[in-house]
């Protein structure tokens, strides 16, 4: 979502604040961040900008090993093994010792950038407040307002208009339960809350497919899936097929909470 903003200076934010949080657990790598290539490689530079000016060594997409040019290598579980792999390849001149020395130097170096030179242990008083800081919750609440991002808006429904007269409907496709996006809505104005996942059985999908004609405006969610392509995003066919005959009836809004990867896999 961060992707969607277009106030760099807030992506810059987001940096700094996470690595003040990582300073706050005696975390001096963040290793949290893939980049990615399909997306925006600037915003991407201005993230890992605010956590390495705040003191937090920064990274990237991680590669498979140290012939790809790695210098750290993550989660060796058999260590000593991995030494002896290490020394073959040496022996086997697929790496020098003089590489292997640069790579050594280099995350020494890393170390001291990062204070750990002059290692100090982390206070643990008042670390949950420390952590949920009132101003760590309003930057998050900034990044969900800029994020919110307007694809299609034929007819212009959107603003909604004559809330006191209009019969709306929501509809979230993904939970059983009221969300908090269904709760925000009914703060606007009386609004009737439909909710539909795999689980809902066929009579219970008709009858709501039937009652969704009585309403003016329909807003759809969907929400709750996967984040992976490899899973499809988590939208079966049977959930695409549900969604399609909602898409059918007039004057419906669809938001999506999850990967925007994810519209690809949705007709309409």
């Amino acid at each position: 979502s961060l992707e969607a903003i277009q106030d760099d200076s807030l992506i810059y934010q987001t940096g700094v604040e996470i690595a003040k949080q990582c300073k706050r657990m005696g975390i001096h790598m963040n290793l949290i961040h893939v980049a990615d290539t399909n997306s925006n490689t600037e915003k991407t530079a201005m993230y890992l900008k605010g956590i390495q000016d705040s003191g937090i060594l920064a990274t990237t997409k991680y590669f498979p090993g140290l012939l790809a040019g790695k210098n750290l290598l993550l989660f060796s579980e058999e260590v000593p093994p991995t030494i002896e792999e290490i020394k073959k390849a040496v022996a086997n001149n697929l790496i020098t010792r003089e590489e292997i020395d640069n790579k050594c130097r280099k995350m020494l170096e890393y170390k001291a950038w990062a204070g750990l030179n002059k290692y100090i242990p982390i206070r643990m008083e008042n670390i949950g407040n420390d952590l949920n800081a009132l101003s760590a919750q309003v930057l998050n609440y900034k990044l969900a307002e800029n994020s919110i991002t307007l694809l299609k808006n034929k007819s212009q429904i959107i603003p909604v208009k004559r809330l006191d007269t209009t019969k709306i409907v929501t509809l979230f496709i993904g939970s059983e339960h009221l969300t908090e996006f269904q709760k925000t809505c009914n703060k606007y104005t009386r609004i009737t809350n439909f909710n539909w996942t795999e689980k809902t059985e066929d009579k219970q999908q008709i009858k709501i497919l039937q009652q969704l004609d009585s309403f003016n405006l329909v807003i759809v969610s969907l929400g709750n899936f996967s984040q992976h392509a490899h899973e499809n995003f988590g939208i079966t066919d049977d959930t695409k097929d549900f969604l399609k005959q909602v898409l059918l009836k007039k004057n419906v809004i669809l938001t999506v909470f999850g990967n925007p990867y994810s519209l690809d896999k949705l007709e309409g």
